[in-house]
């Protein structure tokens, strides 16, 4: 997909003729101008796309340089895994543990998974030193997986790192035996918490960097969301 060609006008357009470029071709394609067209709604849902991103410097700097646009909870914004600017980190866990009566106050046992970097190839994904890597036929090379969710009044797409080349957009040709080219290997962990005594319908804890772990960046962190027990609703109500 070629934004600039999507518009009309040149790589090295100004922000003015970008503008026009938009304004002339939603006058066109405006759902609004051709209720119930598809074809004009999906055009117009590119033009509008290609806008957002070349009228943002940043955008259209990592769009020059990486092609790849990215949208996430309905809000279009531009991300690349290998951005530099942004700051990469393994994904967050959210476990979800429902609390009794007698157990507010307390301690209790969670136990989870956690991703964590290999630790024969610490994270590489192979250990051959003359290893050639190929482009992961998964993500196409992009590090990220996307989704697609409607509801009744849109479409969502948001993305999330590639499972199986975790982000990097290539796979070695000669992966790690223990974590198959991955870079991370799955481990089982338990922790014990404390249950707030006062504990609200749904209250979050957060535990900052028992995430997954991330070979090229920070640790996510391990989200505890308390849910009350249903004998415990009754009682308060």
């Amino acid at each position: 997909m070629d934004y600039y060609e999507v518009l009309g006008v040149p790589k090295n357009a100004s922000l003015r003729e970008i503008k026009s470029a938009y304004r002339k071709l939603a006058k066109i394609y405006h759902p609004d101008i051709s209720p119930g067209d598809k074809q004009k709604e999906d055009k117009f849902r590119l033009i509008k796309e290609a806008y957002e991103v070349l009228s943002d410097r940043e955008k259209r700097e990592a769009y020059d340089r990486f092609g790849t646009p990215i949208i996430d909870d309905g809000k279009e914004f531009f991300e690349s895994v290998f951005v530099v600017s942004r700051e990469k980190r393994g994904e967050d866990i959210v476990r979800d543990v429902q609390i009794l009566p007698q157990q507010k106050g307390g301690e209790v046992r969670i136990p989870f998974e956690r991703m964590e970097i290999c630790p024969l190839c610490q994270g590489k994904g192979t250990l051959s030193l003359d290893n050639n890597w190929r482009i992961c036929p998964t993500c196409d090379g992009k590090g990220k997986r996307k989704q697609v969710k409607w509801d009744l009044l849109s479409e969502h797409i948001t993305y999330d790192r590639c499972p199986d080349c975790q982000g990097r957009g290539k796979l070695p040709s000669a992966p790690c035996p223990r974590c198959e080219g991955k870079g991370r290997v799955k481990r089982r962990e338990e922790i014990t918490v404390k249950v707030p005594l006062r504990l609200r319908k749904e209250q979050k804890l957060v535990l900052k960097g028992l995430g997954n772990e991330c070979p090229e960046g920070k640790k996510g962190d391990l989200i505890i969301l308390f849910h009350i027990a249903e004998e415990l609703l009754k009682k308060e109500v």
